[in-house]
């Protein structure tokens, strides 16, 4: 006997075949286009020391500046180190100079630094000359090998009873030559006539 093939057998298998071709091009439909995972970029510093003092020198082995700070961090992304409370002291034609600040952060090669928060420099012969040059600013840039500074926020420079004001400063020669940028204020003391 022969068994002959029903076409009713078959509705099984189209069915089947047709739910999963459904199934496949309903998941296609659905699947959201698939990105590589990038890992962010990690700010981790890969040094962090405390108590740091650092000297730079000139071509002929004099002393150019000191920088002591109580922390420092070096992020390496951007090859610039962090620095809390520094204290920089300038040399410069038998002057010194004294900054400090609340924070600074000095680029790759040390050729720029930028000190914020509560800027104080002090440019005379000793600590606690009577005739130094005080400047107070929120922000200064300080670029120890050109010997030169600058700001573009407020500024106020007293020496003794003189006192002055400005939106900005340009310095050269350490603060031995200012130039003071934009509503310059000046207060200068009288002087006594002589008889």
């Amino acid at each position: 006997m022969r068994s002959r093939f029903a076409t009713w057998h078959a509705y099984p298998l189209i069915i089947t075949g047709l739910l999963a071709a459904g199934s496949y091009w309903l998941e296609h439909l659905t699947r959201e286009a698939e990105t590589p995972l990038v890992a962010p970029e990690r700010r981790a510093p890969d040094f962090v020391a405390t108590a740091v003092s650092i000297s730079g020198f000139a071509a002929d082995g004099s002393l150019r500046y000191t920088l002591d700070t109580p922390r420092v961090i070096h992020v390496p992304q951007d090859d610039q180190t962090l620095t809390t409370q520094p204290q920089l002291q300038l040399f410069s034609h038998g002057k010194r100079t004294w900054l400090h600040a609340e924070h600074g952060v000095i680029s790759a090669r040390g050729e720029q630094a930028d000190f914020n928060g509560e800027v104080n420099v002090e440019r005379g012969d000793d600590s606690g000359d009577e005739h130094a040059l005080h400047i107070f600013s929120a922000h200064l840039t300080v670029w120890p090998k050109d010997q030169r500074a600058a700001t573009d926020t407020p500024v106020r420079l007293t020496q003794g009873s003189f006192t002055a004001t400005a939106l900005g400063l340009a310095a050269s020669n350490i603060f031995g030559n200012l130039e003071l940028v934009g509503e310059v204020k000046m207060s200068l003391p009288r002087h006594r006539r002589n008889p």
